[in-house]
Parts: C-alpha cells; sequence; structure tokens
C-alpha cells in the first residue's frame, strides 16, 4: 500500500492517523510512505511526524518503507533509531542519479551500504515513475547489467514496471500530449496499446 502525505503541523499528523490504524486489521503487511515535507522546510519537524505515525499506526507491520529526496545522511535518518523506529528502509534512489562510469556506480553502491544503519535494510532503485527507464538513460546495453546489479547487491531490489523487460520510454511530441513519457504502461505485447485495452 502506497501512502503519500504532504503537509505539517500536529493537527495534520493527528488527523492521517484514524485511517491509519486500522492497516493492520485490514491484513495490510507493508507501507510506503512519502516522507513528510512540512512546509518550512525543518527536517527535524518531518523527522518527528514519521516518527509519530510510526509509532502510533504501523509499528506491527512487517515492512515500512520511505521515499526522501534528500542526501544519503538525511535519508538515513529517516530510519529512526533503537529510540525512536522509523522506516524498515528508505529508498535509494542514487542509481537513478545517472552514473556514467564503473567508478560512479561504485562509489553510489558504497556511499549508500556503507552509511546504512545498523539492523536496516540497504536497497536499490534504478527507476520510477520520475525518471526515465534505465533503456532510455544508459540504452539497451546496459539494461541486464544495472538489473543484475539492482538485483544481486545485498539487501532488497526495487524495481520499476517495466525495467525488468528494458522497456524504454514512450517517445512523444509534447509530454503534455498524456503522461510522462516513463509513465506509459507495462508493454504486454506489441498490439495497439502494447495489450492493455
Amino acid at each position: 500500500m502506497h501512502c503519500g502525505i504532504t503537509g505539517g503541523g500536529k493537527s495534520f499528523t493527528k488527523g492521517a492517523i484514524k485511517p491509519m490504524r486500522s492497516l493492520p486489521g485490514l491484513q495490510v503487511s507493508g507501507l510506503k510512505s512519502d516522507v513528510w515535507q512540512c512546509h518550512n522546510g525543518d527536517q527535524s519537524a518531518e523527522l518527528s511526524h514519521t516518527e509519530f505515525l510510526y509509532r502510533h499506526t504501523v509499528s506491527d507491520l512487517r515492512i515500512v518503507t520511505a521515499e526522501a529526496y534528500a542526501s544519503v545522511e538525511e535519508t538515513m535518518a529517516y530510519c529512526g533509531n533503537d529510540t525512536n523506529p522509523g522506516a524498515h528502509f528508505t529508498f535509494n534512489f542514487n542509481l537513478v542519479s545517472r552514473p556514467t562510469s564503473v567508478q560512479d556506480f561504485d562509489n553510489l553502491v558504497h556511499q549508500w551500504v556503507d552509511n546504512v544503519p545498523k539492523g536496516k535494510q540497504p536497497n536499490r532503485v534504478a527507476g520510477n515513475h520520475e525518471n526515465p527507464r534505465v533503456a532510455t538513460r544508459y540504452g539497451p546495453a546496459m539494461v541486464d547489467a544495472v538489473n543484475m546489479l539492482v538485483t544481486l547487491l545485498p539487501g532488497t531490489p526495487v524495481t520499476y514496471n517495466g525495467e525488468e523487460i528494458g522497456m524504454t520510454d514512450l517517445a512523444m511530441e509534447s509530454p503534455n500530449d498524456s503522461r510522462d513519457p516513463e509513465r506509459t504502461p507495462f508493454q504486454w505485447d506489441d498490439s495497439t496499446s502494447a495489450g492493455m485495452l
């Protein structure tokens, strides 16, 4: 289940609690949450809201993940600590940053793995709905190599719709004609609408 919440203030946080408390009773075993983005940009406020949500709603779920576009240090803070538990893992978007050499890939992998808090799970994300797919960024020849890197390193591999088959983004004259090129549906076959209709 994905929960995207943007806002700030304790009243907003408490308002989000009631529907979230029912998740375990609905046999939901995991939650992916966008990290609170407070209007004043204060990360300590973001952390306090995330910790509040975790402690009061989802601490008995099997897995809680968090998404935040931030530095490695800031992102790792959303994992919490022994006193204030947080997400089991925060999404690692380092490979989305378009590394161009073997050394770049190595640096990005170590930058993340070397900083994962004790008891938390490393992971890798090579693409998502907000960035061009791997085949579009690197070309078809790199798809298998990037997918192997994502899959074979320790931790949780995370893939985006179509990455596993080397899907490219839809070429559009104007991205305003439809959804973003990287948000095209999975290509089930080569028929009209890629088999979606």
